[in-house]
Order: structure tokens, then sequence, then C-alpha cells
């Protein structure tokens, strides 16, 4: 399978296409060439099921039931031993061979090439041969992935087999092809004619219609709809399929994204279950079937069989169920638990009629009560009062005196925290020590600050000592000025370095020459300004030439440049040089190259005009800096130097310098310093000016000295007179004593004690000032706060923040408790409390246990032997991997077959279904429930016939069936040709979903609305397509990622061909690298992330591929990450998902109902962010292609509300009023703001405590609405 990422690779590939592909191991190789039918294909083939590691990346490879002949290939080439090959398949499925047994192989394959022909022989693999006219098998594997064969033609056989025979159809598929009034017709006819016809017997093709009882269970005596048993929270919307399903023979559930369906279908399980019936769960893939399977209750979970894989876990899984299942048949007496059932029934019914007793009860306590209590959110009246004080009490309850109503807390929060806070930090001795006057500690130095005074004030003293030592006038450098003085120092450090650098060579002999003579200076500073000159005009011609290889033969460079000239002018006036005469110019012109080439052109000949002037001034010029060189002791410069202009220049600039120096620059240096310094000498002497710096900068700091001192005399009279004060602290002494010892540990302690001391002043005053407040109205609490110190964790619940609250808690308390004093309102709130837990654990005991009561009542002798058995196999299966496992596999799977009437509920994929169960001998099913029913095509309907009801669970906003490639006028004509009678027959096409035939002949299909998964700003866009019914019922929390919709415009993208197919690769790269990026913002930490493409063909795959390369498989795995199209990703959900639009034009509107569905499916998968790359400008799209509003919609939901906007949203001037004031504060503010079916006037981000409804806000209104709550705790 090549490197180890590659194998990885493959195993996302087979996980994310199980329902569409299998991997198969073939062994023995035919190749033969029959006609022109090419054969290599194995014969003997073993279905795999493949389990990746998240963390090692390892495949592991699990048999999929038992290895069989696959004759197929063979079919339809008029082969004459095709039969005998059949009889062969045939045994091999009574005793399967194990392909990894070698003699066992090379027996099979000598039994298949017996009936291909004298020439057919086995050979040894590896290696293929092309097939040719003799059949040869090669003994090797190949390991392959398929399309999953379809296995409906056997199954719909074996149906049309059995409806022949019996001339009976069960309800639910008998309602997709007739009138519900002829369906009830035949029925009744069935019960009147029971004689006639097959026997009936428990659970197989007999008539039991709906709401029919199974005799046992908990519905021995009632309907399924009277008493729900679903032990998970429901609403009222999920219990409206029960109820309704009691009645009917189908329930059509359309489930919008996030709405629970996996949690309806698994608390609809166990209620049935718990009435005795048996039950079939079905979808088209085993993802939504697993997420499904764990949120069954672990009590009701092992009497489920799920037949979801072949790994090693799925079989310990599969064995706890049968084990499980089988205990059931000898821990249970049926006549002892059909008494125990009835009576936890009974019990259950009494505590469910005790609850509701509650429940009125304090209504009818409220009910009279008229008066009204001002609450936070505003007036209510008793019965919400009590619910108010019940829903807070233990966290507002800690205030113990009675308060008054009327009374307002004298305290704000902001006071009371200070009051705790004070009360536990301010000692005894601390209260004395603010007694009293203490040093500002923010008006004295640091330690550190006074440390660095005592050390500048040292090192500038040392540094003075000596100047006038040295010669320096200290009045006249007083008189300068400190930025003159400053300048002076500058200037005698450059003039040193400028002397210094003069001071070498023939730089120091030109400055002498300068120096000794006026006449002598000007000579030279001619010398320097022609020789610059020169060079000046030596790099123009240099320039000229450069970049044109120039040759000259050697001559008189006048007499070149006559010829030359005369030459250019030739070629300027469209002559050429004449054949006759002119023989010095001819042969010049013939010696003479420019780029390397006899010049024809006036502008060559400038060029060689240039290269000869060139060489005459760089002689010139060499002549000039030589003698120059010659004349003061230098080393001349070589033309043929390669840096020589520079050398040249170098030197004209020096000589200038040296000159400027001596006749300027030193003597006005040499007369500045003597102001200061008369003993300075002429400026001749680099370490002298160098010496002369320093002394002047450190003369500059005397006046510094100055400061310091003042500033340390200052300080010490400040803490003298504050020692003198008549109510003077220790501290005042103390740093005074501190300061004249330089003690400097001394000095920073006390000013730390000066800073604490300050800090608790003000608290000490107002511990006084504030206890004294709250003691006249609570003083009770007053004492409590002083008594514990200010421990707000026992006088405040941890918050003093809540203190309003609680105050406005007791007050509500004090007139409840003075309006009801003959009746305990918060005893009778947690008798319900406790009533309705004590009712969900009763649900679910007598779920558990009247599951188990009915499996024990349904199993007869036969269903015993193969429980029995099935257990046994698997036993012996093991590993699955052992020589014998193939043979213990297919038992197994005989005695599964057997005993499924022993199973309460089958959990696996349509697929499986069609090829484990015979719906002409397995026994029905009470219940068909069919998940995620919008995926399955037509060819599904027949599932319905294994079970009298059903329940068909889908959603036509979502990704349906595709008929790509199929002949749809030959399906047209099939169904005009076969179904002649049925009822809107077209709608029976290859495009219609399982769930739209639902729709159409089950009535009244129920709509789930509660919506759980996605923050409200993203499921929003998918409301939409539901008539805006979906009811968001999530929080968006305080999250670190940032805005739940991020939109991102990729600029550079476009469609192209790539490796992986047509794709984006720009949008592709700024996915992968968005992805990466979150991986490693640790914002982002546990969350699962997904990709989404609206175009499946190679965008998938790119981007896949390039995240595996990038994260490699363990963060690829931690992060659960999937990449796939809308259909893949249907029914599963990620923390964040980044959706690709993918298109880059408008080439093509997305405006069918496909596109719809695609872009609900995928804008709909992200609980927490989704992110939206799209290179197409959505201007440029129509308005009604759903990727414009897609892409849209982001852009606004990404875009921050401005204030007015919000306040347009307000109902009242006052809701506007607090909307300002809030916004003010810097919270974020949502108002009208809905949750489920109900509205929160303002909602705050960041409040210390969770908002509430103000006056105006919808409420629930006492112990009649507990279904909201219900409905509000339901989460799938």
């Amino acid at each position: 399978l090549g490197r180890d990422q590659d194998r990885w690779k493959l195993g996302l590939a087979l996980q994310r296409d199980d329902a569409t592909t299998e991997l198969v191991w073939g062994h023995g190789v035919l190749c033969w060439r029959v006609g022109d039918a090419m054969i290599s294909h194995p014969l003997l083939v073993t279905r795999m099921v493949a389990t990746l590691d998240p963390d090692s990346g390892v495949i592991r490879l699990h048999p999929d039931g038992p290895t069989s002949l696959e004759t197929e290939p063979l079919h339809g080439l008029g082969l004459p031993g095709l039969d005998a090959l059949s009889a062969l398949r045939d045994r091999l499925r009574g005793a399967p061979v194990d392909p990894w047994d070698a003699p066992g192989r090379a027996e099979v394959f000598r039994q298949v090439i017996a009936p291909l022909g004298l020439d057919a022989r086995l050979v040894e693999g590896p290696g293929l041969p092309s097939p040719g006219a003799a059949p040869v098998l090669v003994d090797t594997w190949a390991l392959y992935a398929r399309p999953r064969p379809a296995l409906q033609a056997q199954f719909y056989a074996d149906l049309r087999t059995a409806l022949t025979e019996r001339d009976v159809i069960p309800e639910a598929i008998a309602s997709v092809v007739a009138e519900e009034a002829l369906v009830a017709e035949a029925l009744a006819g069935t019960a009147a004619g029971a004689t006639a016809g097959p026997p009936s017997g428990p659970g197989r093709w007999d008539r039991g219609g709906p709401g029919a009882a199974p005799g046992f269970g908990v519905d021995a005596s009632g309907g399924l709809g009277e008493r729900l048993l679903m032990p998970l929270a429901t609403n009222a919307d999920q219990e409206r399929i029960a109820r309704q399903l009691a009645v009917s023979r189908g329930v059509t559930v359309q489930g919008p994204p996030g709405t629970g369906k996996s949690h309806t279908i698994a608390n609809l399980i166990c209620h049935l279950v718990a009435h005795g019936q048996r039950v079939l769960v079905t979808a088209q893939d085993e993802q939504a079937l697993g997420v499904l399977r764990d949120k069954i209750p672990p009590e009701l979970r092992d009497l489920s069989v799920a037949v979801l894989g072949s790994s090693r876990a799925d079989l310990d899984e599969l064995r706890a169920a049968v084990v499980e299942i089988s205990g059931a048949l000898s821990d249970v007496d049926p006549a002892r638990e059909t008494v125990a059932v009835k009576a936890l029934a009974e019990e259950l019914d009494a505590a469910r009629a005790h609850a509701r007793t509650l429940e009125l009860r304090m209504i009818d306590l409220l009910a009279a009560q008229a008066r009204e209590f001002e609450l936070p959110h505003g007036r209510e009246r008793a019965p919400a009062v009590a619910a108010w004080l019940a829903e807070r009490d233990g966290e507002l309850s800690f205030i113990p005196d009675r308060l008054d109503p009327t009374w307002a807390l004298p305290l704000d929060p902001a006071e009371l925290a200070l009051l705790y806070r004070t009360a536990r930090e301010i000692s005894p001795a601390d209260a004395r020590a603010l007694a009293q006057e203490q040093p500002d500690a923010a008006a004295l130095p640091a330690a550190v600050a006074l440390a660095r005074l005592h050390a500048e004030l040292d090192e500038v003293r040392d540094g003075l000592a000596d100047l006038e030592l040295a010669g320096l006038s200290v009045t006249a450098l007083d008189a300068l000025g400190d930025a003159a003085a400053q300048a002076l120092v500058d200037d005698a450090r450059g003039g040193a370095e400028r002397a210094r650098r003069l001071s070498v060579g023939w730089l120091a002999a030109a400055r002498a020459q300068c120096a000794d003579s006026d006449a002598q200076a000007e000579f030279w500073a001619t010398q320097a300004a022609e020789l610059a000159a020169e060079v000046t005009q030596l790099r123009g011609l240099t320039a000229r030439t450069f970049g044109h290889p120039v040759e000259v033969p050697d001559g008189d460079p006048r007499v070149h440049l006559r010829l030359l000239g005369e030459l250019r002018e030739r070629y300027a006036a469209g002559r050429w040089v004449p054949r006759l005469g002119g023989r010095e110019l001819r042969e010049l012109r013939d010696a003479v190259r420019v780029d390397g080439l006899v010049p024809h052109t006036a502008d060559d000949v400038a060029v060689a005009e240039a290269e000869v002037r060139r060489r005459q001034a760089l002689a010139a010029t060499v002549s000039r800096q030589g003698a120059i060189a010659a004349a003061l002791g230098g080393e001349p410069v070589q033309a043929g130097t390669l840096d020589v202009l520079t050398r040249l220049d170098a030197a004209a600039q020096d000589l200038a310098d040296a000159v400027d120096w001596e006749r300027r620059a030193r003597p006005e240096l040499a007369a500045r310093l003597r102001a200061v310094a008369p003993g300075a000498d002429d400026g001749s002497d680099p370490a002298a000016l160098s010496r002369l710096a320093d002394l002047l900068a450190a003369a500059a700091g005397r006046r510094r000295e100055q400061e310091v001192t003042e500033r340390l005399a200052a300080l010490t009279r400040t803490l003298e007179q504050g020692a003198r004060g008549p109510r003077a602290g220790r501290l005042w002494g103390e740093l005074q004593q501190a300061l004249t010892r330089r003690d400097l540990a001394a000095w920073d302690a006390l000013l730390g004690e000066a800073a604490r001391l300050a800090a608790l002043r003000p608290d000490a005053a107002a511990r006084t000032r504030l206890s004294e407040r709250l003691r006249a109205v609570a003083p009770l609490w007053a004492d409590a706060i002083l008594d514990r110190s200010g421990d707000a964790a026992a006088v405040a619940g941890g918050d003093p923040a809540r203190a309003a609250a609680a105050w406005r808690w007791r007050q509500a308390q004090t007139w409840l408790d003075d309006l009801h004093a003959d009746g305990d309102l918060a005893l009778l709130g947690r008798q319900l409390g406790d009533a309705s837990e004590q009712a969900r654990r009763l649900v679910l005991d007598t779920a558990r246990r009247a599951a188990r009561l009915g499996l024990a009542t349904r199993l007869g002798d036969p269903q015993r032997r193969a429980l029995t058995g099935w257990v046994q196999a698997l036993d012996r299966l093991g590993k699955g991997t052992g020589k014998y496992a193939p043979h213990w596999r297919a038992q197994a799977r005989t005695h599964m077959r057997a005993a499924m009437g022993a199973v309460p509920v089958w959990i696996m994929p349509t697929y499986r279904v069609m090829e484990s169960f015979d719906p002409g001998s397995d026994d029905l099913f009470d219940v068909v429930i069919v998940d995620e029913s919008s995926q399955c095509d037509i060819l599904s309907l027949g599932v319905l016939s294994l079970g009298r009801r059903a329940v068909v669970v889908g959603d036509d906003a979502q990704t349906s069936p595709e008929a790509v490639g199929i002949d749809r006028a030959r399906v047209g004509a099939l169904i005009d040709a076969h179904l002649p009678d049925v009822a809107q027959r077209s709608l029976l096409d290859v495009e219609a979903s399982l769930y739209d035939t639902a729709a159409r002949v089950f009535p009244r299909t129920v709509v789930l609305k509660e919506h759980f998964r996605c923050l409200p700003d993203i499921i929003g866009f998918s409301n939409r397509f539901y008539d805006h019914q979906i009811l968001p019922l999530r929080e968006d929390p305080e999250l670190a990622i940032g805005a739940a919709l991020r939109p991102v415009r990729v600029t550079d993208g476009a469609r192209a061909q790539t490796r992986f197919g047509d794709a984006n690769p720009a949008e592709a790269r700024a996915i992968v690298e968005q992805v990466v990026a979150c991986c490693a913002d640790p914002a982002y930490d546990g969350m699962t992330m997904g990709v989404v493409t609206l175009l499946d063909a190679g965008q998938p795959r790119l981007i896949e591929h390039a995240l595996v390369e990038r994260l490699g498989e363990r963060e690829f795995s931690r992060r659960a990450l999937r990449v796939g199209d809308p259909y893949q990703f249907q029914g599963d959900e990620r923390d964040v998902v980044f959706v690709s639009v993918v298109a880059d034009d408008n080439r093509s509107a997305a405006t069918r109902r496909r596109d719809l569905q695609r872009v609900n499916v995928a804008a709909s998968r992200a609980r927490n962010q989704m992110w939206v790359f799209h290179t197409v400008d959505p201007a440029t799209l129509r308005e009604d292609d759903i990727r414009r509003q897609l892409i849209e919609y982001t852009y606004a939901g990404a875009t921050p509300q401005a204030a007015g906007r919000l306040a347009d949203r307000c109902e009242s001037e006052f809701e506007r009023a607090v909307l300002r004031e809030i916004l003010g504060r810097g919270y974020r503010v949502r108002p009208q703001h809905p949750v489920g079916r109900y509205r929160i006037d303002l909602v705050v981000e960041g409040a210390p405590r969770p908002p509430v409804p103000d006056a105006g806000a919808a409420r629930v209104r006492g112990p009649r609405d507990r279904d909201r709550n219900r409905g509000g705790a339901c989460r799938p």
C-alpha cells in the first residue's frame, strides 16, 4: 500500500465511502480471454472491514463475512462448466474455505480449474500473465475496493415470492401502493377470514394493526400511546411521534439539521421496547446508526444488536448484546417479572400522579393571591415569585434578617465588597497606625532612585575635583551654557579624530607645507581642485564607453581623434569611406573595434573617440597624481589598477581635506578651546584634543552636582518637618535615619509599610461607615460580616456582587412568608423536584424490565437454541483470525438468522438489512425506523416490508438521491408497465427518496423544530428552508475563537484540472492554511473540524491530501477532521466547519432543489463557527443562486451591528434607554433575543451573572409550563 501516510489516506477513504464502497480481499486470480472478453479477476473473495487507529495510523483489516466463490465474472460467456462452478459455490457457502490456509486453498483451486477445461492450469504467483486462450488461475491475492454490490434483487425476489404465496402484504408497505381506505378494508377482510390463508403466529405475517397490543409488557391493558416510557428528556414534538405511531401505520418525521433526530429515535426505541415491540432501525450508512446506538441508555443498550462492522470491538459489542439477551432468558421468570413490571407501571403512574398533585397544590396555594411583588425583571404574582425563589434558593439566601420590601439595600455591591475586605484585612495594629499622620510613600523617592542619586553625586564630585588643576576656566564654562559646552565637546572629539586621520604619510607632509606657507597652501588647494576636476571628467568618459569593448591601435591620439572625427562626420552625413584615396582613414576604421565589430555608425565612432579621450584623460590624471605623490612622499596610483578612479578620487578628497584642516578648521577649533582652556595647544596633537574633550565632558557635571545636592537636602528637610508634627507616626524618624545612614534596604521597607498603610486608610474609614449603615436595617447580616472577618463565601454566597439580588430575594421571601404563613412553598418545590426525579428513574427501570420481559415472553424453543448457538459460535470465533474463523463466522451468521426474532432491537445499515433478512421467512418487526431516509433511494422502500408500522425520519431539504446516468424515460416506461394501478406512481422514480414517499403516504408529518446543534447565527441561514420554524436553543457562549460566521474571499482562486480532478487550488490552499492556523491557535483546543466542498470532483481530495501532509495523521485524527461533499457530511457535525464554494465564476446557477439541499447541509454542520471560502464574487451570481445567498448571509452575520440598528429592534423607549446605558459601559447586547418560542428583551454578554428577562420578556408562568423546561433540557 506504499507509505504509511498513503495507507492512512486509504483508511480515510474507506471510512468515508463505507456506504457505497466495500473492501475485498481476493485470492486466486483467473486470467483468461474468452472471445472479446478479458478476465483478470479473483474468484475467492472475502469482504473486509478496515479500522483506522487514530493514534498510530495503522489500518487493521477484519473479515466481514465468510469467503465465497464469486462466479459473476464468468456469467454470460456461455461456459459449459459454469454449473459445476455454481454447485461448488453453493457447497462453499456451507463449508467456507480459509483463504489463508495454503493446503485448503490449493484444494479449492484444483476444484475450480477442473470445470474450466483440460487446458486450464494453476500457477504460483505473485505475477499475473496476460489473459490468453487458456484459463490460468494464479495462486496470489489482491486487496481492492469496489462499489458495494446491489443486493436488492435477491431481496425483492424473495419479497415477491412471499407476497405471491401468502397473498398478504405488510401494512407499512401496503400504504405506499394503496389508499388508506383500501388498506383498512383489506385488513378488515383478513380479520374476518382468519381461518383462510397461511397460519398466523407471533410476529410472522399475521395481522397486527396500529395500536394492537402484543399481550405482554406494560402495554397489556392499554394502547401503545397511553403510557409514554421515554427515559431521555422529551419535548411535545417527540411525544407526538409516539402517540401518532400508536394509531397510524406510519409516521413521517422531518428532522431539520441539529433538531435531535438521533435523540428522538433513541427515546422512541426505548419506549417501543418497553411496550414489548420488536424494532428494526436502519439507515443508508453506519455513521448515523453508531451515533444513535450510543444515545440509547446503557440499561437498554445491550438489548439491541448493532451490526455495524466486523472489527474486534464490533464483535465484542455484538457478543455483549447477545449475551445480555441470552441472559434475559435465564434470569427472567415471566410470571414474577410480569407482576414486577405491573407494579413498576403502577408505581410510575402513582409517581406521575403525585408530581401532578404537587403541581396542583402549588397552583392552588398561589391561585387566590392577586398581590404582586416587584422582582428584578418586573412585577409578578405569588406563583412566579415562588418559582423565582425556588430557582435561586441556596444561591441568594445568605441574608438572615427579615427585610421590609420597602427598604432599599443601603450598600451597593462595590461597597459591600469593600466592607468584606476591610473587615478581613485591617488589623488592630494597622488601625492604630492609621490614626497617626504617616509619610506619603508616593511623594518620596524609591530606594532605587535614592541609590541612583547618591551614586551620581559621588561620581560627579570625583570628576569635578581636578578640573581647575587641568587648566579649565570654571567661570568661562559656566558662562558658556550647557548646549554650547556640549557642542564644544563634540567638535573637540571630531577634531581629534580628523587630526588623527590626517597625521599619516603624505597627508602629514601636505599639512606641514600648508602650515609653513600660505602660498604653498594655496598651491596644494589648487592641485586638489584640478585633480578632482580631472577625475570627474575621466569618470564621464568612462561612463560613455562602459559596456562597449573598444579596440584602438596604438598611435598618436591626436591623429586618431582627427581621423575618427572625420569618419563620424561622414557616417553622420550618410557617406562612406571612399575606395579611392582615404587610405589612412580606411586603415584606422578597419583597425578599430567597437563591441567587437568595425564601427559602421556615427554612434560607434563616437564611442571610439570617447575611448581615445579617456585614455588621454587617464594618463593626464595619473600623471598629476603621481607628481603630487612624488612631491609629498605618497604612493602613485597606477593606471592599470582596477579601482583607479576610486583611488584617484580619494587622493583628491584627502588632499583637499588636509588643506582645509590647516587653513581653516584647526585654527578655528583652537581659538574656541583656548577660551575655556587658556593653556590648550593649537590643535595639532590629536591625543591632546581627545584629552581636552574628555575634560570638557566631565566639567558638564558641575551643574548636575548642585541639583542633586539640593534634592537630597530638600528631602531631609521634609522628613524633619514631618517628624515634628503633633500626630507624627514612627515612620518619619525612621526614614530620616535611613537617609542619613544611606540604609537603602531599611528605606525600601519603610516606604513599603507607608504605602500599605496609605492603601488601607480609605478602607478603615469605610469599614466603620459602611457597617453602621448596614446595621441600621440588617443588624444580623452586618454582625455576621464583622464576626466572620468578611468571609464572602460565608456571608455573600462567594460573590458580593449578588447582594442586591439576595436583598431582593430575602424581601420576596419575607413578603411570601407573610402571604403564606400557613404554607411552605420551598418545601413543596423540593417535593415536586424529588417526585419528578423519581418518575424519571421509574421510567428507565420500567422500560428496562418490561423490555426483558417482552424478550423472555416472545422467545420460543428454536429461538432459544439459536441464540445459545450464536453466543457459542461468537465465543469460538474469538478474534476472528484463527484457522477455523471462516467456519465459526458462517455458523454465527446461520444462528443469527435463526435467532432474529429473539432480538428486541436490530440496528444495521440498509445494505446489511437486505442481505441479512428474508422478507418471506423472517418474523415481522413491530416497527421499522429508517433514519436519514432522505438519502435512501426508492430501492430502499423494501425495508418497510419487514414491519407492521414504520417511522421514517429524514428531511427533504437535505441531500437526496441523485439519479446520475440513469435513463429516466426507461424508468418511466417500467413504472407505467408494472404499476398501472398505483396512485402517484410517477413519483416512485429514481429521484424519489424514501422520505419523499413516506411524507406522501403517511398522514400528518411531525416536524422537529427545536434546534440544539449550531449557534443561532449559523443555523439562521438554514432556517429559510423551513419557513423560519426552527427554534435555536443554543446560547452564544463566550468563545475565544471569535465570530460564528467568518467569510473569506480568495481573490486569486480559479478552477483548474489537478491530479485529483477539477478543483480550485488557490481556494484549497487558503482553507488548508486557515485550518492549520486554527489547529495551532490555543483558542481552538479540543475542537473538532471539518471541510465541506459544494462541488465534489477533486476539491475534497485535494484539501484532504494537503491537510494530511501539513497536520500529520495524529493531529488529523485528534481533530476528527473530515473532508467531503454535503452528501458525505449529512448526519455529521463538527465544532468548526470550513465551506469551500469552489466556483470561480457564474458559468452555472445553483438554483435547483438539489443545490439548495447541498448548501443547506453544508451550512448546518458547524456547532461553533463556520468559515465560508469563496472565489466567485457573489454580486456576479443570480439573486436566487443559493451560493450567493450563503456568501452574503455570512458577510452580513460577520458585520457588527451598529447601536442605532440595535435600538430599532427594541420594543419600548425604556428598553432603548437601558440599551444605550449598557452599550456605553462596553457590553455587547442582543435585543429581543429568541430562546425557543420565547424572547428575552435584552441579553447582555459578559455580565457577571446570567441574563434575566426584564418587564417585557416572555416568562414561565408556573409549573404548568414545565414542558418548556423539558424541551430546553432535551439535547441530541
